[in-house]
């Protein structure tokens, strides 16, 4: 669970228009006393108002405006009584505006108690009333707290509409004192929303804004150095999170509000435990965070400093404890509608079990939470499923980890369960992009599925948790599955080897050995001839055809063998691309992007200053090398016609072969993904990001990402749409070749040659790739593994072209074939801020 604070909006004090004069004396005392901050003394003058011989309007307002008081305070179970009396008091009266006020503040409170659903419905009615009576402050009002409402039950899609519709309501009437105030506060909550999502470099940006907002109130500039201390301690930045959490506690503290104390205090807890390994303290926080949430009322605050106190003594060892406590989140969780509150519940209990032994009740649970994931991720648009669902894979993990030893104590069909389990967490947006219409998102073949659309091909699946690495090995003679502890040791190796690659350098023979024995074992009698790999986190950055098969009577490499091509998820086996129509042309090329003119031209002469890109000469002579390899027409574009409007111009389908040569950048805080440096032009900026690919269809079989490091990104398991990879994947191609670091310009040139030697002879681009890495082994002048290794194919299936055309025959279809586009990103200068 991610602690965050939403803001609630239109906490209205109410006041009568004809009062007694006594009334009205007692009640301007108290407004006075509330203005100026004495809310103790505030509180008693509207208690003695409500004691009093009043009428029901005074009794009313003061009933309200005394509610609004102690919702500030954070004294929810008081306050909802008093809002509940002015409510009765108010639906007499038929004043609809105050009554409309009146149900806002009753939802405020009651959504902090835990009736959610209560309080909706309470925001429902005030809403109709001031739409009715074209009261937009009011609308405004609701609109927000809605939103906030809405995430609490996990519906985050619905939470950003309902804030954009307040936002619009807000801006509209820039005019008007409540404007700024209400913007601010849905500002505040959008990020609460894009934190939970994962997004957190856009929700720490929007952050940073609010922070230099002179003008920002003391309530609104808690919540955002609050919510920055969240954010802060997620991306591995305890400090300045202690920081942002000490001037939050200065402003709370001035206001009383215990139930923000409260959340302060768990988050105080988080980052000690987290961040700093004091159990001990953090414990200390997490009692003091529940004891204020209790004394306050605040049912939402007190179910997560339920779940993180009932998770530390899990890890702690003190199991009977622990479960007390999560059991408690978990009844809290469901009586307020919480989703999160009731995964995380869900998923502790889970690990309960698990450590009592019962695996039965262990996957039970896991299952329930994995159930409610997928709820809350049903409801999400299709650009927000990945970064939610990236970060919520533990359960998933876990129940992988109980089937595995369910498979290991002899159940016959544990094995393809966990897979099953597997598939579910990994690269799910992709799979939604690629799945039939109609069918369940991201739902995972079956075993006899799987092992009909893998034929003579064998599949090497791994899932990484945190505490081992499981392997499936699927084909034509089952599932079997192994495990394999230490998984952050191989992450360790891993990263020696890539780094060691990356920089031109042979990998350090003991790590290779040592990944070879471990991911490997017991693949040395494979008879497959093509083998589709789908890597896990860190496994992504390794080419698996540098390592051995142990055992093997003949020792070599894997690429010796077989085959290999990378899946992000082996659920893609069994999925096709869309097949466009049959392409009018075998090659177009895009290469050495130079500007597009005007302030388009400014714009990329920017970015080459910046990013100190140079020009690509030898794309050129590569485009040549495949022109004249490949059959069919070809349509070269060089410089400034390589355009980004070009590419987007293109119908789906309209060539075998679509060839980019342009450099490639990663801005590290945006959240949008590396993008591909064209030409600008014709109103485009020239960069063209993963989102963009994947919505532009170009269609094609092949996509081949030579640049620098276009094949990574793969530890965002969850997010594959936000690589350049999958994003081509998503857009209609079967293949990607790519590469894991940077090669330099002769090596790529020659690279390439032999492999549209091979492709244009009509092999698949498995096979063409192979061969093209086993000419270049063969020769002394490129026989190192930091060269030939660096380019790995991503899907890709059958031949692109007919086998015995030629450049002068026009090619035609083998069956139905795969769609291709071939993006060829060739990087050629290495800089700061490029990729």
């Amino acid at each position: 669970m991610r602690r965050v604070r939403t803001l609630c909006a239109g906490g209205w004090l109410l006041w009568c228009a004809a009062l007694s004069p006594a009334a009205s004396q007692d009640l301007d005392q108290a407004r006075s006393l509330h203005q100026e901050g004495r809310l103790e003394e505030a509180l008693e003058a509207y208690r003695q108002v409500i004691g009093a011989d009043s009428s029901a309007e005074d009794v009313a307002t003061a009933a309200n405006n005394a509610c609004v008081l102690l919702n500030g305070l954070g004294r929810y179970v008081e306050a909802v009584e008093l809002c509940r009396r002015a409510l009765a008091l108010r639906r007499d009266l038929g004043d609809a505006r105050r009554l409309g006020r009146t149900l806002n503040n009753l939802g405020l409170v009651l959504q902090q108690t835990g009736s959610t659903d209560e309080a909706e419905a309470a925001f429902e009615e005030a809403l109709a009333i001031n739409r009715e009576g074209d009261d937009a402050e009011g609308q405004a009002a609701n609109l927000t707290n809605l939103g906030m409402l809405t995430v609490a039950h996990g519906r985050y899609e619905e939470s950003l509409q309902l804030q954009a519709e307040a936002l619009a309501l807000a801006d509209e009437r820039p005019g008007e004192p409540w404007a700024e105030p209400y913007r601010a506060t849905n500002l505040i909550n959008r990020g609460v929303v894009l934190e939970k999502l994962g997004a957190y470099q856009e929700a720490l940006t929007l952050y940073a804004g609010l922070e230099e907002d002179e003008a920002l109130s003391s309530d609104r500039r808690a919540a955002v150095w609050a919510n920055m201390a969240t954010i802060y301690r997620n991306l591995g930045d305890p400090v300045r999170a202690l920081d942002r959490l000490d001037r939050a506690a200065v402003l709370y503290e001035e206001q009383g509000n215990q139930a923000a104390l409260s959340n302060l205090l768990l988050n105080r807890g988080l980052t000690l435990w987290l961040n700093y390994e004091d159990p001990t303290a953090a414990e200390a926080a997490f009692r003091q965070a529940l004891e204020r949430a209790r004394e306050s009322g605040d049912r939402v605050e007190e179910i997560q400093d339920l779940y993180s106190l009932g998770t530390l003594l899990l890890e702690a060892g003190r199991l009977d404890e622990a479960e007390e406590i999560l059991a408690q989140c978990l009844e809290l969780a469901e009586a307020a509608g919480s989703a999160e509150g009731r995964w995380s519940a869900l998923e502790g209990l889970g690990r309960l079990a698990r450590l009592h032994g019962d695996r039965a009740a262990a996957l039970e649970r896991f299952r329930a939470a994995m159930d409610v994931i997928e709820s809350v991720r049903e409801d999400l648009g299709t650009a927000r499923r990945g970064t939610f669902f990236a970060a919520r894979r533990a359960p998933y993990e876990a129940a992988a980890e109980v089937l595995a030893e369910e498979a290991a104590a002899g159940s016959p069909t544990a094995a393809g369960e966990a897979l099953a389990v597997a598939h579910r967490a990994k690269a799910r947006d992709l799979l939604d992009a690629l799945g039939p219409a109609g069918a369940p998102r991201g739902a995972p073949p079956t075993v006899a599925e799987l092992r009909g659309a893998l034929g003579p091909d064998m599949l090497v699946e791994f899932l990484v948790t945190s505490h081992r690495i499981l392997r499936w090995v699927a084909g034509a003679n089952g599932i079997v599955l192994e495990t394999f502890e230490d998984p952050a040791d191989t992450s360790a190796r891993v990263t020696r080897v890539h780094e060691m690659l990356e920089a031109g350098k042979p990998a350090p023979a003991e790590d290779v050995a040592a990944l070879s024995a471990r991911l490997l074992d017991g693949l040395a009698d494979a008879t497959a001839a093509h083998w589709w790999i789908a890597p896990d986190r860190r496994l992504h950055y390794l080419p698996f055809e540098i390592l051995s098969l142990p055992g093997e009577a003949e020792p070599g490499l894997l690429i010796d063998r077989a085959e290999v091509a990378y899946l992000p998820t082996g659920s893609l086996v069994t999925l096709r691309a869309p097949i466009h129509r049959e392409p009018r042309l075998g090659l177009v090329g895009l290469a050495d992007p130079q500007g597009g003119g005007g302030a388009d031209e400014a714009i990329t002469r920017a970015l080459e200053r910046r990013f100190e890109l140079g020009a690509l000469p030898a794309a050129r002579r590569e485009l040549a090398a495949a022109a004249r390899s490949l059959p069919g027409e070809s349509r070269v574009l060089f410089g400034d016609e390589a355009t980004e409007a070009a590419l987007r111009s293109l119908p789906p389908g309209e060539a075998a072969v679509i060839h980019v040569a342009a450099h490639t950048l990663l801005d590290e805080s945006s959240e949008r993904g590396p993008a591909v440096v064209l030409s600008a032009g014709a109103g485009q900026d020239g960069l063209v990001f993963p989102a963009e690919l994947a919505q532009g269809r170009f269609g094609g079989r092949l996509a081949v990402l030579a640049g620098c490091q276009t094949a990574l990104g793969g530890e965002l398991d969850g997010r594959a749409l936000a690589t350049l990879t999958g994003a081509l994947l998503a857009g209609g191609a079967e293949g990607v070749v790519a590469t894991l670091w940077r090669v330099d310009d002769e090596a790529t040139a020659t690279f390439m040659e032999q492999f549209y030697y091979y492709l244009g002879r009509g092999e698949s681009p498995a096979a063409a790739l192979r061969h093209a890495k086993l000419r270049l082994r063969a020769s002394a002048q490129w026989n190192r593994p930091e060269v030939w290794s660096a380019y790995v194919l991503e899907g890709g299936r059958g031949p692109v072209f007919e086998a015995g055309s030629s450049p002068a025959q026009r090619w035609t279809w083998v069956g139905l074939g795969m769609l291709v586009v071939v993006l060829v990103l060739l990087f050629r200068r290495r800089s700061a801020g490029a990729v």
